[in-house]
């Protein structure tokens, strides 16, 4: 699950043992792939009740998606199962905002690409 451009004015404010504020996502979402097609659908973050998330919140940087993939791989050394459905997921947000001036597009295209992976 990839979400892009995320802004939390009240992240500076979250506390240990306290519920994080909702967050509602309507550009981008969500990054979904059915076959080999993907699509972006509104996301809200009620959706992450129940299960075990490692949050993991990047720039839109060629540097960033490196710690991104370094951190997958450990996971899955880890034997964590990172497939839907199962008790613990990832769940990266990745803030296009950060990407260098012009280079947005090739960012959303390379997370789509790994997703495709």
């Amino acid at each position: 699950m990839v979400v892009f451009s995320l802004r939390i004015s009240s992240a500076s404010q979250i506390k240990l043992g306290e519920v994080l504020p909702e967050v509602n996502l309507t550009e981008f979402g969500k990054l979904n792939l059915e076959g080999d097609q993907i699509s972006y659908v509104p996301w809200d973050s009620r959706e992450l009740r129940g299960k075990i998330f490692t949050i993991y919140h990047l720039a839109g940087t060629r540097s960033a998606a490196s710690l991104n993939n370094t951190f997958i791989d450990r996971l899955l050394r880890e034997q964590f199962d990172l497939l839907p459905g199962d008790l613990h997921q990832t769940f990266n947000i990745i803030n296009l905002d950060d990407a260098m001036f012009g280079t947005s597009g090739i960012v959303q295209r390379t997370v789509e690409d790994c997703k495709r992976k």
